[in-house]
């Protein structure tokens, strides 16, 4: 996963919910609802910007 920058065009990050596997939006919808939202209000203000 870490190595998925290389290959990203675009904002991106890497989080990593313990406990979890490779179902997290069945495993941990909560913390991976909180995460995505974060994340869309801060590119969306990015993009508002102009960056």
């Amino acid at each position: 996963m870490t190595g998925s920058a290389e290959e990203a065009h675009g904002e991106w990050r890497y989080e990593r919910i313990d406990g979890a596997g490779h179902w997290l939006p069945l495993e941990a919808p909560d913390t991976v609802t909180r995460l995505l939202l974060d994340f869309l209000s801060q590119t969306a203000g990015a993009e508002r910007a102009g960056r």
